[in-house]
């Protein structure tokens, strides 16, 4: 009976810390994410915002701000990344494409892009989304 005992307040425990961590890391995923506008530049005859976020900020977050960004800016594109290290270099690119001599920094848009709400081409017509770097639908926004 002792043993079961035990058994029963170790089961208790290891509940009561699952049921708070999971308390605490949807807490921190529902909060609004800290984002710095990086500015503003046109290219493509689009006004595009660079959106600065933290590295560790969930996809749900993502969703939450992008969502706030285009009510904010219903007619504005963004990017949005986790570093701006290169964002000059982002943009010069985008601005001067296809110049060759303002590369693309590839592989910091690989590791920094996490984002970017555009027009995307759908059956029926352009709907606003959250994208991933590639295109991929994260999220609807209308």
């Amino acid at each position: 009976m002792k043993q079961y005992l035990n058994f029963s307040k170790q089961i208790f425990w290891g509940v009561a810390i699952l049921l708070i961590f999971h308390t605490v890391a949807f807490a921190q995923d529902s909060e609004d994410p800290k984002f710095k506008r990086l500015g503003s530049y046109y290219a493509g005859g689009k006004k595009w915002v660079n959106v600065l976020v933290q590295a560790d900020t969930t996809e749900r977050q993502l969703i939450k701000l992008a969502k706030r960004l285009h009510k904010e800016n219903p007619n504005a594109f963004f990017h949005i990344f986790d570093d701006d290290s290169k964002i000059k270099e982002y943009v010069d690119w985008d601005r001067n494409y296809p110049n060759s001599n303002y590369p693309f920094p590839e592989k910091w848009v690989s590791k920094h892009l996490r984002g970017n709400i555009n027009k995307m081409l759908i059956r029926g017509g352009l709907q606003w989304q959250l994208t991933d770097q590639y295109g991929g639908e994260i999220s609807v926004l209308e």
